[in-house]
């Protein structure tokens, strides 16, 4: 189960890609996680109108895993907050290398990140 691409392939038929022009690098892409069972579920902006970058993630095989998620900008600060946007659960800047954050995961968690990047 852990090895089977079935719950990506699932998703991926259910919530097909849409795409918008913008101003990430092409090769970058806007968003990815290192590791096949955290799924980016949303990638949005804040609701407060601040311009910041808001990802929720989760896991979904049920099992604690470290990742990595890669933006395709760099990334000034980044935390991660409640699933309203309004309360820091964790000051994430010292997982921040450029355009990566490190992430831990347990088995099932959903997580709500919230990022300022650089224009």
């Amino acid at each position: 189960f852990m090895s089977s691409p079935v719950i990506r392939e699932a998703y991926e038929l259910n919530a097909p890609v849409l795409s918008a022009p913008g101003i990430a690098e092409p090769s970058a892409g806007l968003a990815s996680c290192d590791r096949d069972n955290i799924i980016i579920d949303t990638v949005k902006l804040a609701e407060d109108g601040s311009g910041d970058l808001v990802l929720r993630l989760y896991e979904a095989k049920g099992a604690s895993r470290r990742s990595r998620l890669r933006l395709g900008f760099d990334i000034i600060s980044a935390s991660e907050t409640d699933m309203l946007e309004e309360r820091v659960i964790a000051d994430l800047q010292d997982s921040i290398d450029k355009r990566e954050i490190a992430l831990s995961f347990t088995p099932f968690e959903v997580k709500t990140v919230r990022c300022s990047l650089q224009a």
